[in-house]
């Protein structure tokens, strides 16, 4: 009689398992995806600003707090671009300094754009969450590539991601 074995469950797993579901795909998908995602990025720099009278801070909160998934999931989408060790990316030194600086320079150009669409103005703190957004998954999926991850580890490095992104938000909120 065989031993039945349990898939494996939480965060980890789930992560790994859309991770490399993410890595399966072809070039010319992943490139489709940067593409569509990176319009779907000027879309959103280009709306209008709304009216408001008064300060707002939640929904300003909220705004700013989009930058971090927006940018953490156009660098998510890159991934499959990169080269790979077995059955995960390669992101080493130089693949994490390629991706920041593109994230640094991507959130540079969007503010800048920003800055010239009447009744939008450009934000250095939005600059600094589109950066922490797209390090942090840089961070959860360096870890999820490592053999000795954990749930716990994958947990902790989560928790963290989203807490720096909220610090980053924040920031962004008080400084405008």
């Amino acid at each position: 009689m065989s031993e039945s074995v349990a898939p494996e469950r939480g965060f980890r797993a789930a992560l790994r398992w859309l991770g490399q579901g993410l890595l399966s795909l072809p070039t010319t998908a992943a490139l489709a995806l940067v593409l569509g995602w990176s319009y779907l990025m000027y879309w959103a720099v280009t709306l209008p600003s709304e009216e408001l009278e008064g300060v707002y801070y939640l929904k300003s909160f909220v705004n700013d707090l989009g930058h971090a998934p927006l940018f953490g999931l156009w660098i998510l989408w890159m991934l499959p671009l990169l080269p790979r060790r077995g059955d995960w990316v390669v992101l080493g030194s130089k693949a994490w300094l390629a991706l920041i600086t593109l994230a640094l320079l991507g959130g540079a150009g969007t503010e800048y754009l920003q800055g010239s669409i009447p009744g939008r103005t450009a934000s250095w703190a939005d600059v600094l969450t589109d950066v922490v957004g797209a390090a942090s998954v840089l961070w959860v999926a360096s870890y999820l590539g490592t053999p000795d991850a954990t749930e716990e580890g994958t947990r902790s490095r989560l928790t963290r991601g989203l807490l720096a992104c909220c610090a980053s938000a924040l920031l962004a909120t008080f400084t405008v």
